[in-house]
This record gives structure tokens, sequence and C-alpha cells, in this order.
């Protein structure tokens, strides 16, 4: 992936626009797109969700809950071909790996002005 694809984190995308354009016009995206991105975003952010067990107004048990989200996937046409699971899965890595460090940065800064008045 390129560096800018890389610069936005997940949080930034998720949410993005009126709603997540759909279509085979979709599945040819470059995996930089920041249509494809924010998609692949807002399906990641509901993915947590739904392995958190925050599905609001939510009935569905969490097999429910997860075929319902392969069927979006496919509805997205993110399970339709080898290239387009390939970036659906590299962003989701890299959404991931963003993830974690943006965590790891609010955690370290946090815990900085109490290691300098910490005694060991």
């Amino acid at each position: 992936a390129d560096a800018s694809a890389q610069a936005d984190g997940p949080s930034e995308n998720a949410g993005a626009g009126a709603g997540p354009p759909t279509g085979p016009g979709l599945l040819s995206q470059s995996a930089a797109d920041p249509a494809l991105r924010a998609t692949v975003g807002k399906l990641f952010w509901e993915w947590i969700g739904i392995c958190n067990g925050k599905m609001e107004g939510s009935s569905q048990t969490l097999q429910q809950q997860a075929l319902e989200f392969i069927g979006k996937l496919q509805h997205h046409g993110m399970l339709k071909a080898v290239q387009v699971m390939d970036k659906f899965f590299g962003l989701l890595m890299e959404m991931s790996v963003e993830c974690c460090v943006q965590e790891l940065l609010k955690t370290s800064k946090t815990e900085e002005p109490s290691k300098g008045t910490a005694a060991n």
C-alpha cells in the first residue's frame, strides 16, 4: 500500500458521505481509493461492533449478526473475486494496524505524565 492510503485513519473515513457506493464500479477501484476505503472502514467498524457485542438495538444472536454481515459484504461486492478480496482484506489489515497504533499512542500519552512522578 502506498503512503497516501496509510495517511488517513479509519475513524476519518468510517461514516463519511451519505452512504457507501455500491455496484461493479467499486470493485475495479484501487485500494487507495477514498470511496473504497470509506466503505471498508464502515464495514470494519461494524464488524468490531458485532465482535464486541455492541450492535445497537439488535436482538439477533452473534451468529445471525455475522450472517447478516456476510450478506453486506456480498452486497458491496467484497467477496466477488480474488482481487477484490485481496484489496478488502489488505485494507482491513491496514486499518487494524492503524487502529492499534492509535490506541498505543493514546495509551503512551496518558501514561507519560504518571511515569515521571512515579517512584521506582
